[in-house]
């Protein structure tokens, strides 16, 4: 069995590698993006990575965020993605 994935992907944290980390993110008016990450994503787009957005979101457990607070924040992020050109393909939280 061949244990090489068919493709690369490249795992991006959420907050402070996709946006400014600024504490619990409950609202996509506060969601600051970082400087190079569409021209760094594209970059590996066009070489063919998935893009994975990997994200620990206590602040769900707390209840500092609802779930329908953070499906929007989710679905900014993935339309400002693909406006940029470098979609999302998948996004874990844990």
């Amino acid at each position: 069995m061949n244990s090489t994935p068919p493709y690369p992907a490249l795992f991006l944290d959420r907050d402070g590698v996709i946006n400014i980390d600024d504490g619990y993110i409950n609202d996509i008016s506060k969601i600051v993006f970082n400087a190079e990450i569409f021209e760094i994503t594209r970059f590996f787009k066009q070489k063919n990575y998935k893009i994975i957005i990997v994200t620990n979101q206590s602040g769900i457990g707390r209840k500092l965020i609802s779930m329908d607070q953070y499906n929007g924040i989710n679905s900014f992020i993935l339309e400002k993605f693909n406006d940029e050109n470098c979609s999302i393909d998948l996004i874990l939280t844990a």
